[in-house]
Formats: structure tokens, C-alpha cells, sequence
């Protein structure tokens, strides 16, 4: 903080001169002790100074490797992390960046044979243990961190050690049991060790925490395979909300519920008492833009899903809602500029702003492991 605030940076650099200044005017026994006070501070200042050149360096070599691989220049992005000493750091989004960096398009898993009990392939295993060395080095520095145990449950899952795989995701669920991506990972390993009642426990908990879910591949897989167990989840994620039915967020995750189960009118009705409660809830509009889109009304469907968008411009559904809008409206210069929108916005906002003010590093949000992890438990998002 001294350091990165300019003003609190003056302000002590004042103070010292203030004292500096003071000390004159003293006896010279007091003098000489005031004297050596301000030697001492500014030696410890100095000290100071130095590890944070340091760690500052790190700190924007890190975030400009980030910017890197959000324009898909990986390469430059290598090249900037290996200028990183990993000896003279101790932060944990550093060894995961390191680790993502290594992650490439063919580290994906295929979910749908998974479920059915197929392994997945261990190929090019020395890259794969190099992800896994830097991953584990992130979560012993942090071992709290939800996202590190995920990655390291899908590793383990790739090593065919499916018990250390359960343990990470288990202890990230204990850490946030908000977290819905480590929900379904534990509930999918669930259903690859054949243990259906539990896998549908977890499941029903994710959709209860973002029932957005229900747009999802995974979701849209779970229904092909076995359409009553994904019903009785979606049955069973309302029970979870309607407990809770006077928090103004759950009455709004309920309502799309409603919407899965094709009850439009429960849901208008629940929606329209939060937009006036709480009108700057984005997924609210969005919502409510889509019960104007199934009724036709394509005009108050653009105003909801333009309100949503005001409220949150990096939410990915939200410009995907316009981009499909303006296609049924065959208007070629708003799809093309969401289309751009789209393609740019790749990163998680959120994820960036947590890891910073966590750790005073961003993250390398839009990649994961599995490669397709996040293409997998996010709502769809196809151009045709």
C-alpha cells in the first residue's frame, strides 16, 4: 500500500521531513535519538523498497502474460513467464498460471463417456505431470483455493487416481459449497464410480446454486442419457431454492426453474416483483427478455436483454441473447458488432477481480482444466 498509493506515499515522505525538521530544534541528546529513528526508517524503507521492486516486477510480468493469452499470443505469453524466477516468489496464481499455460486444446475430457464409466486416456504424461507439479505447488501455497483442488481432482482423474481426485474435490466443496463447477465434477466422478443417488444429491445442489446450468452441453447430455434423473435434479434444486424463498436472489434463480419446467406464468410473476426489488439484477432482465422472446414480443425482449446488458457488459449470455435477437431481426450491423463483443469478451471478469484483490495477481481466467471445462458446465453459445 506505501508503495502503490502515491498519496500515502507522500504523505510518509512529508512526515519524515516534518521530523527531520523538528528534531533540530532539540536538545542534542534528544536529536541524536531522533536522528537514528529516521536512519532506521529509512533504512527498513529501503529494505521494503527493494522486495517490492520485486514483487512488483512479477506482479506485471504476470498480468502482461495474462493480456497475452486473451489475444491467443500463447507464445508471448511463454515467453514472459519464463522471465519469471519461480525461486524468489511465493505466490500461488504465478505456479497456476505456469500450470494453464501448459493446458493446449487437446486436454479435454470426454464428459459423456466418463459418466458411462470410460476413463479417460493418460497421453503426452510428462506434460501432464509437469501441469500437475506446478498446480500442487499453487495449492500447497494456498490450499484453500477452490479453483487449484478442482484442477487438481480433473488431474488426478487423468492419473486414474480417483480417490485423491475425490479428496480435492470434496475439500474445495468444504471451502466454498457455493461452488457449483466443483459440485457437478464430484457428482459427474460419482456417476463414473457408478453411484447415481449421490451424483443427483450434487447435481440438484449446482442447478440450486446457478440454475443456468440447465442451458449447459452437460445438462443437455444428462437429459439424453437419462431425462427422469435430470428432471427429479431440477425437481429437487427448486425444493433446495423454495427454502430460502425470501431471499430476493433465490426467488429470482427459482424463477428460472419455472421457466425449465415451461410454468411462464409463475415465473413472469416472480420476476416482475424483482425487478422492482431489485432492479439492477441483470439476470432478472435476461430473463425476462426471454419470456417476451418465447411470446413473440421481440421488441421488449431487446429493451430487457439491452438493460441487462447495461448492468453487466462482460456477461457472456446476456450479448449471445442480443446477437440471437438481432439475427431473427436480420439486423447485420448489431450481429456483427456482438458477434465481435463476443469473441472479445473471453475472459471471467469476476475471477480476474478476485485473484487480484486476493493475491495482488490476475489470473489467467478463460483457461481450465479440462481444456473444455468451462465450454461444458457454462449455458451454450453457438454461431450457425
Amino acid at each position: 500500500t506505501l508503495f502503490d498509493n502515491q498519496f500515502v506515499f507522500l504523505v510518509f515522505t512529508m512526515w519524515l521531513f516534518i521530523v527531520a525538521r523538528s528534531s533540530s530544534r532539540l536538545f542534542v541528546s534528544k536529536r541524536r535519538i531522533f536522528d537514528v529513528a529516521i536512519i532506521v526508517a529509512m533504512m527498513i524503507y529501503l529494505f521494503s523498497f527493494y522486495f517490492y521492486s520485486i514483487t512488483h516486477k512479477y506482479i506485471d510480468l504476470n498480468q502482461r502474460g495474462v493480456a497475452m493469452t486473451y489475444i491467443s499470443n500463447k507464445k508471448q505469453a511463454d515467453e514472459l513467464f519464463s522471465t519469471i524466477d519461480t525461486a524468489k516468489i511465493n505466490s500461488p496464481v504465478v505456479f497456476s498460471n505456469l500450470a494453464l499455460l501448459l493446458v493446449t486444446e487437446q486436454d479435454t475430457i470426454n464428459y459423456k463417456q466418463f459418466t458411462l464409466g470410460v476413463a479417460p486416456l493418460l497421453y503426452d504424461s510428462m506434460r501432464i505431470d509437469s501441469i500437475i507439479t506446478f498446480t500442487q505447488r499453487a495449492s500447497d501455497i494456498a490450499p484453500c483455493e477452490p479453483l487449484f483442488l478442482q484442477h487438481l481432482g480433473w488431474l488426478y482423474i487423468l492419473k486414474g487416481n480417483y480417490t485423491d481426485a475425490m479428496t480435492s474435490f470434496n475439500h474445495a466443496m468444504a471451502v466454498n459449497p457455493a461452488d457449483y463447477n466443483n459440485m457437478l465434477s464430484l457428482g459427474l466422478c460419482l456417476e463414473f464410480l457408478q453411484n447415481k443417488n449421490a451424483a443427483e444429491q450434487y447435481y440438484s445442489r449446482a442447478i440450486a446454486a446457478s440454475p443456468f446450468i440447465t442451458e449447459s452441453i452437460f445438462f443437455n447430455d444428462y437429459i439424453k442419457r437419462d431425462s427422469i434423473s435430470a428432471y427429479t435434479v431440477v425437481q429437487n434444486a427448486k425444493t433446495i431454492i423454495e427454502t430460502d424463498s425470501l431471499n430476493i436472489i433465490s426467488r429470482s434463480k427459482l424463477a428460472k426453474l419455472y421457466m425449465f419446467l415451461n410454468e411462464q406464468d409463475k415465473a413472469n410473476i416472480i420476476l416482475a416483483d424483482v425487478v422492482k426489488k431489485l432492479p439492477n439484477l441483470n439476470r432478472a432482465w435476461l430473463m425476462l427478455g426471454d419470456i417476451h422472446t418465447a411470446n413473440g414480443n421481440l421488441t421488449e425482449s431487446e429493451v430487457c436483454y439491452q438493460k441487462a446488458h447495461l448492468l453487466d457488459k462482460a456477461d457472456r449470455l446476456v450479448l449471445y441473447r442480443l446477437y440471437k435477437i438481432y439475427s431473427i431481426k436480420k439486423d447485420k450491423a448489431c450481429l456483427d458488432y456482438y458477434k465481435k463483443m463476443l469473441d472479445v469478451t473471453k475472459s471471467n471478469t469476476y475471477m480476474s477481480i478476485y485473484f487480484k484483490s486476493v493475491y495482488s495477481y490476475s489470473h489467467i481466467a478463460q483457461e481450465t482444466f479440462p481444456y473444455n471445462a468451462q465450454e461444458y458446465f457454462s449455458p451454450m453459445i453457438e454461431f450457425n
